[in-house]
């Protein structure tokens, strides 16, 4: 559904509904706090590894959200793989002396978190001003 703006038929263009924009929005932001909390989960997981960083068993794979525009306005999300996707620390307790853990910094998923959070909020709160503002309109139209 798209709304045309101006007096004029296309003199304006066209604007997309907020509902469409809004509710991208909201799924962006659930994918972005979905991935945030599973690296959290993860962070602190390793498994041994050799001094040159071959690992020696399966490690979690960090990942990231990469939001790209939508024709017309919105966003959408697409995951990514963490590059590198470990990194390498001394481990005293491993048999080889070194562990790989995931390629994580917790503050800044936590960062992402927060953020995410925020922006689902004002994206929940903007579905809720289109309902009433359709409302207003058809009470008005009818």
């Amino acid at each position: 559904f798209y709304l045309e703006i101006g007096s004029n038929p296309g003199q304006f263009g066209t604007m997309p509904q907020i509902g469409t924009i809004a509710a991208q929005g909201l799924a962006f932001q659930a994918t972005q706090l979905a991935v945030a909390a599973s690296n959290i989960v993860n962070a602190r997981v390793s498994t041994p590894a050799t001094a040159d960083g071959t690992l020696l068993g399966a490690l979690y794979a960090p990942q990231a959200v990469i939001g790209t525009s939508v024709a017309g306005g919105g966003v959408q999300a697409k995951v990514v793989p963490v590059n590198p996707a470990s990194r390498l620390i001394f481990d005293a307790a491993s048999p080889t002396g070194f562990s790989a853990v995931p390629n994580i910094d917790l503050a800044s998923q936590m960062v992402t978190l927060i953020m995410a959070s925020s922006s689902y909020k004002a994206s929940a709160q903007l579905l809720r001003v289109e309902a009433e503002l359709s409302s207003t309109l058809t009470n008005i139209l009818a």
